[in-house]
């Protein structure tokens, strides 16, 4: 009996001894249930530890090969992990049957391949973290029996494309890592089975554009990061069913616009980084729908040049803006801000803006202020309320720190000159070259103006000038062979027959009176008077002249009767006479007169005359129409 109690306590002795042994090389901890053997230049597996091990860390061992029996003793291992070695393949058995491992790391490795029978029997793991590898390809269904897997981290290798498939199982999966890869397009269909992500990472990456309902299935994402692609087109309803989503990262990207129909599938947005994208302008509504946002960051962008007028119409809730190392930024309308009052950190810092309206946002509520980097204009404008708003600015931070102030870039009196340090006071004594080039201007036209009334005063002419224009299609009252002065030779043998010939004399010196002075007068071009009346053709010749065919009938009746001067016309111009050489003497001393049946009778004119209004009529008692207006 004695002798047995000795051999038990012999055995329990060396049990001891042997789950206190620690391989050379690591570190120990919890009587042998932690192991640490980091940086142990270890060629194999570590062997001869404590098999109730619970957590080992073999990290930049130097491993290369893996030896299923080593580890198999462990079966109450929870953590495991083999970063930072020369792994290039894992044995199919390896991890298999490890009901409490939780968490796996094989970072920083160099395996190809994820086979399908690798994650076998692991039905508690939840963390796997298989980044910084060459992974090029992951079979289908290779993480079918995963099923308390949380987060996966594929980050950092050569994936240029998944299938769906390849995530069956991992409806309980919450965080997926896929930055670093190949990815230049995404299936709408890759992520279907992953409808109980938190947070996805395609940063990174080569894609492209983002096609309609890719993230459909994704209800419960809160943070999706897609920064560093190439996206240049987000196709409309490509954040269908991220009705949860809070944070959205766009990066590093080539967009230059996006559809405003897009933000309502992401009412629950709080954070947005457009950075270090390709927008030139911030138009009106661009933001519409993003009610909930108050974080939206747009640095970086080297062709925006203006927000305008609503840029962030909707945004009810922004407290935080930030626009900086913008270049070409020059304009901020006074109304971008729909919601004002709800901004508590701005920083416009490191662009090209010259000034800020006042109205453009309520600087008293701001806790942070950032606007260094901008040729700042320190005029009137600027002076009245910005240094007072940094002044109030400092004191409510209470910060000892050097920071960078804004400083006036213009005029050159404040040049260098921080505006904290300025005061409206400043802009009265400054030289104003524009308003100087206004008010002269102003006075050269004041002065023109004056000249120009005395000449109007002193030349009819040229006051006149105007009315003379709106003249310029009526026909001349004074000119040459009018209808009017025509009208003076013209015969009212029909009224007035004894009357007519000595007054016609009469006009005919008048006529020739008045083109001798119209030769004096100034043409069209010098200030001619004009008149509405219309021109007609030449009136016909009297009743004492005959065309030559008339004459010629006469001579075979009358037989040398000659009692007046006659003229004949040609028969092509009846207005063209020509003197008859005949004896003027009256033999028979009769009254100068025609047989009625030879008068020639006015021919009608060429054009029709204008209908005589009611106010016109011919006065018998005068040789001539007058008119009565």
């Amino acid at each position: 009996m004695r002798l047995l109690a000795l051999l038990v306590l012999f055995v329990i002795t060396n049990i001891n001894e042997v789950l206190s042994f620690c391989q050379p090389g690591c570190i120990c901890f919890d009587d042998g249930k932690d192991v640490r053997c980091d940086h142990a230049n270890l060629t194999t597996f570590p062997y001869m530890v404590n098999p109730m091990l619970k957590k080992l860390s073999l990290i930049d061992a130097k491993l290369k090969l893996l030896d299923s029996a080593s580890i198999s003793v462990y079966q109450e291992l929870e953590y495991l992990d083999l970063s930072n070695n020369d792994i290039e393949e894992l044995p199919s058995d390896f991890l298999v049957g490890f009901s409490k491992l939780k968490e796996v790391k094989l970072q920083n490795n160099k395996i190809r391949l994820i086979s399908d029978d690798l994650f076998k029997e692991l039905p508690s793991l939840e963390i796997l973290d298989l980044s910084q590898n060459k992974i090029e390809r992951i079979m289908s269904d290779a993480f079918l029996e995963l099923k308390s897997l949380s987060s996966l981290n594929l980050s950092s290798n050569n994936l240029h494309m998944i299938s769906s498939k390849s995530f069956n199982g991992l409806s309980g999966l919450s965080e997926l890592d896929l930055s670093g890869n190949q990815f230049e397009k995404l299936q709408r269909e890759t992520f279907d089975q992953l409808n109980g992500l938190a947070y996805m990472s395609l940063k990174n990456n080569k894609i492209k554009m983002l096609p309609r309902l890719v993230f459909t299935e994704q209800k419960k994402l809160v943070k999706l990061d897609l920064s560093k692609n190439s996206i240049e087109s987000i196709e409309e309803g490509a954040f269908s069913g991220l009705h949860s989503l809070k944070s959205l990262d766009l990066c590093s990207n080539s967009l230059s616009d996006i559809s405003s129909r897009n933000w309502p599938y992401l009412s629950e947005l709080e954070i947005l980084d457009l950075s270090k994208n390709n927008f030139a302008t911030i138009y009106a509504g661009f933001f519409e729908g993003l009610g909930s946002l108050r974080s939206l960051i747009l640095s970086g962008n080297d062709d925006l040049q203006r927000i305008e007028l609503n840029a962030f119409a909707g945004l009810y809730k922004l407290d935080f803006i930030e626009v900086r190392d913008c270049p070409h930024l020059s304009f901020i309308d006074e109304f971008a801000f729909e919601h004002p009052n709800q901004l508590k950190s701005v920083d416009f810092s490191n662009n090209a803006l010259t000034n800020l309206p006042v109205n453009l946002i309520n600087w008293r509520q701001l806790d942070i202020l950032e606007l260094s980097g901008n040729p700042w204009k320190c005029d009137c404008e600027l002076l009245r309320f910005l240094p007072e708003t940094l002044q109030s600015l400092r004191k409510k931070s209470k910060s000892e720190k050097i920071e960078l102030r804004p400083i006036c870039a213009l005029p050159e009196e404040l040049k260098g000159v921080a505006i904290e340090t300025t005061s409206d006071s400043n802009c009265y004594t400054l030289p104003q070259p524009a308003m100087l080039a206004v008010m002269f201007g102003s006075f050269i036209i004041i002065i023109g103006t004056v000249i120009i009334a005395i000449a109007c005063l002193k030349s009819k002419t040229l006051c006149s000038k105007n009315e003379k224009e709106k003249n310029l299609s009526r026909a001349p009252l004074y000119t040459g062979g009018s209808s009017f002065t025509d009208s003076l030779t013209y015969d009212k043998s029909d009224i007035h027959r004894q009357a007519t010939l000595p007054i016609y004399k009469q006009h005919q010196q008048h006529y020739h009176h008045q083109q001798q002075q119209q030769q004096h007068l100034p043409s069209h071009d010098n200030g001619d008077y004009y008149s509405s009346i219309m021109l007609l053709p030449p009136p016909p010749p009297g009743t004492n002249y005959l065309s030559r065919r008339e004459f010629e009938h006469h001579q075979q009746f009358q037989h040398g009767f000659n009692t007046l001067p006659m003229r004949y016309s040609d028969d092509a111009n009846p207005y063209a006479t020509s003197a008859i050489n005949t004896d003027f003497r009256h033999q028979q001393n009769q009254p100068l007169m025609r047989p009625p049946s030879f008068i020639a009778p006015p021919p009608p004119p060429s054009l029709p005359p204008p209908p005589l209004s009611s106010n016109f009529k011919v006065d018998p008692n005068m040789p001539v129409p007058s008119t009565e207006l």
